[in-house]
């Protein structure tokens, strides 16, 4: 399994629009990706921090999920409303649990 962990802030005026974008990509996401199975937007209670936690069956899935019209235009629109120096990405190969 390839795990995909995304952690980034922003600004109190672009909350509305990072949720809006972010759901909207996990939901076309689950929808039209066999490969993707688990796709959770999550933000901090206490402050403008959002954590996006992706998991695809394999590299391939992933690979192929960024290749997607959808994830083009999240990293476009994201990159309008993320602090840049608040992004951290962690990738990460799951084993399946026993």
């Amino acid at each position: 399994m390839r795990t995909v962990v995304i952690v980034f802030d922003v600004l109190p005026a672009d909350v509305e629009a990072m949720t809006a974008i972010a759901t909207a990509t996990a939901r076309h996401t689950l929808e039209r990706e066999g490969g993707c199975v688990r796709f959770e937007v999550h933000r901090d209670l206490y402050n403008l921090r959002y954590s996006l936690i992706q998991q695809f069956i394999g590299e391939d899935a992933y690979r192929a999920h960024t290749a997607t019209p959808y994830a083009a235009e999240f990293n476009r629109r994201a990159a309008e409303l993320i602090i840049p120096s608040s992004r951290t990405i962690i990738e990460a190969e799951t084993e399946d649990p026993i």
